[in-house]
């Protein structure tokens, strides 16, 4: 049988453990935010169409995250 060792952290790899945890939770419910946002803006303006993105930068890591998860409302990317 095999058994996974307990590693031993010490409270600073502890304390930057569960800060690294947080802001990764943080960044994913912004990410879900804006997906939810940005669809409810393309329903309002274009209902029933696809639309082409264009983005740079932090945008377009929005915009990427919204095709993959709404491939249905965008046409090109």
């Amino acid at each position: 049988m095999l058994v996974k060792a307990s590693v031993a952290r010490s409270p600073n790899q502890l304390a930057q453990h569960v800060r690294q945890k947080v802001l990764v939770a943080a960044v994913a419910r912004g990410v879900d935010w804006f997906t939810k946002s940005f669809d409810a803006w393309v329903d309002a303006c274009v209902p029933g169409r696809k639309v082409d993105i264009v983005a740079h930068s932090m945008g377009a890591y929005f915009a990427t995250h919204y095709a993959l998860r709404r491939p249905d409302k965008v046409d090109r990317l």
